[in-house]
């Protein structure tokens, strides 16, 4: 059963909020390890409604033809990310997740440079899902020193977002004898 989890946040430079919303669950037996980690997609941009409703090879199809520019490549990479993650194209998956934590982490700087603080908070939100999404890339892969990275750098960016706490949880119950 699929569930999803929402969290709003706001949309940086534009007013609009976009929806974060969490996947749980793997799409196929190649991403069966993925199941207990939890990823996040842009709801309501880059067609996260086809993510949402897990038709994952739609939604690759369509954003495969994307711009990949500013804000907009972030959301894209993202739901890239979940997709490539929930079909077990882990490859293509890295290169998305790398992707997105890239284009993300080149505008949180470029707003720091102009100091836009109100909108300084939403992007390093949208960073720690970023690392959070790639970690969990790297956990499913075997690479375990990277995924830990990831959740650990997430979690220091942004506390009081749950994701990256409990996929490092998660993670570190897998790799640790006995867990």
């Amino acid at each position: 059963m699929k569930r999803q989890y929402e969290r709003k946040f706001a949309r940086t430079g534009a007013g609009i909020l976009t929806t974060i919303a969490l996947v749980l669950g793997a799409a196929s037996a190649a991403a069966g390890e993925a199941e207990s980690y939890r990823v996040a997609a842009i709801k309501d941009a880059a067609y996260g409604n086809l993510i949402m409703r897990e038709k994952f090879d739609t939604a690759i199809e369509r954003l495969e033809r994307r711009d990949r520019k500013g804000i907009y490549g972030f959301y894209t990479a993202t739901n890239l990310c979940v997709a490539y993650i929930k079909t077990g194209s882990l490859e293509n998956a890295e290169a998305s997740c790398t992707l997105a934590v890239d284009s993300i982490e080149a505008l949180l700087a470029a707003r720091a440079r102009v100091d836009i603080d109100s909108e300084l908070h939403s992007v390093r939100r949208y960073v720690a899902l970023a690392l959070s999404n790639r970690g969990v890339m790297h956990a499913v892969s075997g690479r375990n020193a990277e995924a830990q990275s990831d959740f650990e750098a997430a979690r220091d960016i942004e506390a009081r977002l749950a994701e990256p706490s409990i996929n490092l949880a998660r993670h570190m119950a897998s790799v640790t004898p006995g867990g």
